[in-house]
């Protein structure tokens, strides 16, 4: 696991669903709008607490949407909201899970390569 690897916590966003969100997806009742809001709000604060205590984060989240990510990165203290920041700037990994592993593992390899040049990734998921 990718948090293991690089010695950081990994926050999984499913644990952070209320549980009346829970009760929706089990019914394969589509959440809105107003039951992603609060979620992403509560994973938010996870994440600025862990950051606030100086941890490395890997958060496991589906924020499809560019303002999902936005209320994401809020967590981090030294976000500055506006300031144009994209998927690719420094410390934020995007992966897409659509993609076939060995481009998952590429990305991922990428940026360990770039982060932590001396722990070796493989392609093949061992490290």
């Amino acid at each position: 696991m990718l948090a293991e690897v690089i010695n950081g916590r990994f926050l999984d966003a499913d644990d952070y669903h209320s549980q009346s969100n829970k009760d929706k997806m089990k019914n394969g009742i589509p959440l809105s709008e107003e039951d992603r809001i609060p979620w992403l709000e509560t994973l938010r604060d996870a994440l600025r607490v862990s950051l606030g205590k100086g941890e490395t984060v890997v958060l496991g989240c589906s924020a499809l949407q560019k303002h999902y990510r936005d209320i994401l990165r809020c967590g981090d203290a030294n976000y500055i909201p506006g300031s144009n920041i994209d998927d690719e700037s420094e410390g934020i990994l995007k992966v897409d899970a659509s993609l076939e592993p060995h481009h998952t593992l590429k990305s991922v390899q990428a940026l360990l390569s770039s982060y932590l040049p001396s722990i070796p990734v493989h392609l093949n998921g061992s490290v």
